[in-house]
């Protein structure tokens, strides 16, 4: 679990109650802070794919970077990450 992943599932819940018994369950999971070295990262991956043409979110070039730097699959349906290099993903 990344911050930026915990603020966007929290965003989304629809009532107080949700978001009280979201934050529970995900406070169970391992979290893995953002340092210089993955912001750094995120940076200089988005810089990357943007001299090719292709912008991305910036968040998922921090959830990205965060993975890479804890040897970490990344689990998603959302496209974006298949096209950021060597991201392993976790397809449910």
């Amino acid at each position: 679990m990344t911050g930026v992943v915990l603020a966007e599932l929290l965003r989304g819940s629809r009532s107080q109650e949700e978001a009280v018994l979201l934050h529970a369950r995900l406070k169970s999971l391992e979290f893995a802070e953002t340092t210089y070295e993955a912001w750094a990262n995120a940076g200089r991956m988005a810089a990357e794919l943007r001299r090719q043409g292709l912008t991305l979110p910036l968040s998922d070039f921090i959830v990205a970077a965060v993975a890479q730097l804890h040897d970490c699959s990344i689990y998603t349906t959302d496209a974006h990450f298949s096209r950021i290099p060597h991201v392993k993903l976790h397809r449910p």
